[in-house]
């Protein structure tokens, strides 16, 4: 929704407000206990689990972190959320509207996972559209520390070392945490080196994307 918003997309952010709220209402009547919504579900999805949680505080909890280490982690990847989403709305949103709308919405939802209550690393199948802009020249993530990332949270491969258990259980249950971790980490570090590039070029007016891609974008236009 953040998204349709930034973008002035009000027609698209008004339906997605919309019609999960009627639907929902016009389901109450139907539904044999409603309040147990309220009651029991409500404040289950609210609350943290320290079992197949792959956000930062699930690991948090389950590993036994102090709470100031993990209130300042998801702070951190917070502050690089927001870096990242002020670069690419800044320097994207009219320039390149594909690359923007799919890159941002990758982050958006990344920082969801590592920052909210709940995640699990199946959530990881709707990053496919943002995995895909690999093929646009301009992609944040052409680089092998993005794919290490990918590797994390999209292989089923066993870590579970049993010579070195403390190390192997942590590869085990924190790769798809560190996955997302890495991956978001490398977007924001790629999308500031072009911003810092482009400035110290006198470029900012025309965009932050590497300077050998600008001839080759007009030669398309």
């Amino acid at each position: 929704m953040l998204l349709p918003l930034l973008n002035r997309q009000w027609r698209a952010l008004v339906a997605a407000v919309v019609v999960p709220v009627v639907v929902n209402v016009a389901a109450l009547p139907l539904v044999s206990d409603p309040m147990s919504f309220f009651t029991r579900t409500l404040p289950y999805i609210l609350g943290t689990r320290d079992y197949f949680n792959s956000s930062i505080l699930g690991n948090g909890v389950y590993f036994g972190l102090p709470t100031w280490l993990i209130l300042f982690l998801r702070i951190l990847f917070t502050a690089i959320t927001f870096g990242a989403l002020w670069l690419l709305y800044r320097y994207y949103r009219t320039g390149d509207p594909l690359f923007w709308f799919t890159t941002s919405s990758g982050v958006l939802l990344l920082w969801s996972w590592l920052v909210m209550s709940l995640a699990q690393g199946y959530y990881s199948m709707m990053l496919f559209p943002f995995l895909m802009t690999v093929v646009l020249p301009n992609s944040v993530i052409r680089n092998w520390p993005a794919w290490l990332g990918v590797y994390g949270f999209m292989t089923l491969d066993r870590w579970l070392l049993f010579n070195w258990m403390r190390w192997g259980r942590a590869l085990e249950y924190l790769k798809i945490t560190y996955g997302w971790s890495l991956l978001l980490i490398v977007t924001f570090t790629v999308l500031y080196f072009r911003y810092l590039d482009a400035k110290a070029d006198n470029r900012l007016d025309g965009g932050i994307d590497p300077a050998w891609l600008t001839p080759e974008r007009e030669g398309q236009r």
